[in-house]
């Protein structure tokens, strides 16, 4: 991993992996659609868990935004408690993913340090051009 783990991610996303906990499995059925249950993780499921739409709110205040309860549910569809990767973090997996394809290893922090360091430490040369 290039990224270190203490990168903030100020995202709305962010801000939902950060505050959202376990709900009521009915709120679920109440706000979303009960086909798609498949792929809820079971474990974001709670009876005695706040109610999505408390949640939502509480959430806007502390992302300083409005948060939606259908948003709520897109997140919960889409990442499991605990499993949610920050925008920065899937981008550097695209990089890395990308770097292997290219060049057939993957790029580790010291080989991507000292490539960054040939670049700082290079000169900037002024070339006379004709035009």
């Amino acid at each position: 991993m290039l990224l270190s783990d203490d990168q903030n991610d100020y995202s709305k996303e962010g801000a939902i992996n950060d505050a959202l906990r376990p709900f009521p499995k009915a709120d679920f059925e109440r706000w979303g659609d009960k086909n798609w249950l498949s792929d809820v993780s079971n474990a974001w499921f709670d009876k005695e868990g706040i109610n999505l739409d408390v949640q939502a709110m509480e959430i806007s205040e502390y992302y300083n935004g409005d948060v939606t309860v259908d948003e709520l549910i897109e997140y919960v569809r889409a990442w499991k408690p605990g499993k949610y990767r920050t925008i920065y973090r899937r981008q550097l997996d695209e990089l890395e993913n990308r770097w292997f394809d290219l060049f057939g290893f993957k790029v580790n922090k010291r080989y991507a340090e000292s490539l960054t360091g040939l670049i700082e430490d290079s000169e900037t040369t002024k070339i006379a051009v004709p035009f």
